[in-house]
């Protein structure tokens, strides 16, 4: 039987054999193109993994710095709504209060965020560039702090402008988060006007017990 198949198709027509070996050609097309198609797939696949996983823990980490960015805008503005004076003069409890706040001023996690740049949109990445910058000299500025004596006053009205202004890129770069994670922008306002109120309250309660401690010491020597 095998010997008749073999001998019956020594006689088949030559487009026969023609055909099949163009449909052996197609076969073999393809499964070269599979195989380059698995291992284009292969070799592709873990770095789509790695980049969605990289824009998913940018995503989590954004949040963790919008929430921080909040904290600091918070006690950069408390800050400077504690002088009641119109040319900024505060005493020197105010003075020691208004530094302590604005000490919390950090880039830290801002920085941590900039090693994702690559995978964030122009409208994060701008204002993340600017917000550490002005961060950072905030924080550098803070050499320039004064030693506070108890009883003189302070004039702070001339950094005002310039807090001020650190505060706007610390709110431009939340607005910005908040917007490519799709989570509402937490508003300050009643939380800065509460802190604002009790550094002044603070501020105010040393400036008694000094004055107590003051007289106390002036009936000693009397």
């Amino acid at each position: 039987m095998i010997v008749e198949s073999i001998a019956s198709a020594a006689t088949w027509p030559e487009w026969i054999w023609t055909a099949m070996s163009a449909v052996a050609g197609i076969l073999a097309a393809v499964a070269t193109l599979f195989a380059a198609l698995v291992a284009l797939i292969v070799g592709v696949m873990p770095i789509a993994l790695s980049n969605v996983r990289r824009r998913q823990q940018a995503k989590v980490l954004a949040q963790i710095l919008a929430d921080d960015l909040f904290i600091q805008e918070v006690h950069i503005r408390g800050a400077l709504g504690v002088p009641r004076d119109a040319n900024g003069l505060v005493s020197a409890w105010e003075y020691d209060q208004i530094a302590k706040a604005t000490g919390l001023i950090d880039p830290t996690t801002a920085v941590q965020f900039v090693s994702f740049s690559p995978d964030l949109p122009k409208s994060v990445a701008e204002p993340l560039a600017q917000a550490v910058a002005m961060m950072h000299a905030a924080k550098q500025r803070r050499t320039f702090l004064e030693q506070t004596i108890a009883g003189k006053t302070y004039n702070v009205g001339v950094d005002t402008p310039w807090y001020t202004s650190v505060a706007k890129d610390i709110l431009e770069l939340r607005k910005a988060l908040h917007n490519w994670i799709e989570t509402p922008l937490q508003e300050c306002g009643e939380s800065v006007q509460v802190l604002s109120h009790n550094l002044r309250q603070i501020a105010n309660a040393q400036k008694i017990e000094w004055l107590r401690e003051k007289a106390v010491q002036e009936m000693k020597n009397a």
